[in-house]
């Protein structure tokens, strides 16, 4: 009797197979990238029934490759110093992220407070997170992100930088610089 034929990627023989239940058709082992998948039904003969709505097709993307960070694209860069106290931290990833990463700002394993943003930078996501208050000076400042997945699912594995923030200035009790002179 009727019956659908499927395959993906090019219309032969070694891609294509029939089907002739009503359970659902799974491709196995595709490559990451995009794929062509098509059904088309036929008669008992195996000779296509000519209506051009017995054919579909749609392309498909396979990613089964977890999102990283772009180091280059870390602020403050890893391991910096000098870093300012007004500072918002940034990292962007290698690909487009689903909601849900979480980023924090901890010192001394105190977390900081502060708003969390997510923004897509062209195909790329970026989380950001502002701190509610200025940074202290001379402090070292741990990042971490967790909870990062793309838009296949794929997850990212914790991510974990740090920074140093400029040192506190030398002033003297009265507010004042002094300096020692030795006269001879």
């Amino acid at each position: 009797g009727p019956h659908i034929h499927y395959g993906y990627d090019e219309h032969d023989a070694i891609n294509q197979k029939m089907h002739r239940t009503s359970d659902s058709i799974t491709f196995r082992n595709l490559a990451d990238g995009e794929h062509l998948l098509f059904v088309d039904l036929r008669s008992g003969s195996h000779d296509w029934l000519g209506h051009l709505e017995s054919v579909a097709s749609v392309t498909v993307t396979i990613d089964t490759t977890a999102p990283t960070v772009e180091t280059n694209q870390i602020s403050p860069a890893k391991d910096a110093t000098n870093v300012p106290l007004n500072s918002t931290v940034s990292i962007r990833m290698s690909e487009q992220i689903v909601n849900g990463s979480t980023l924090t700002l901890s010192t001394s394993g105190t977390v900081l407070n502060g708003s969390i943003g997510q923004v897509t930078a062209g195909s790329k996501g970026e989380l950001t997170f502002v701190p509610d208050e200025s940074l202290l000076p001379g402090t070292l400042y741990t990042v971490q992100v967790t909870g990062v997945h793309d838009m296949a699912g794929n997850p990212m594995q914790i991510f974990t930088t740090s920074f140093t923030t400029v040192p506190a200035p030398d002033v003297s009790p009265n507010g004042t610089n002094t300096s020692t002179i030795t006269l001879p």
